[in-house]
């Protein structure tokens, strides 16, 4: 909840927390995928 005060002060650093955001999404995406595909190799390497 801090984190969101400041943001909305300062004006300036909201295009680079939104920048920031995409590339943390992006990457939980990619994450999520590796473990999905993780999970089904596991499962394919012991059947």
């Amino acid at each position: 909840m801090e984190e969101e005060k400041k943001i909305k002060k300062n004006k300036k650093p909201v295009d680079k927390m939104k920048i920031a955001g995409r590339i943390i999404a992006i990457i939980m995406v990619i994450l999520m995928l590796f473990s999905v595909c993780g999970t089904l190799i596991f499962y394919l390497m012991q059947g």
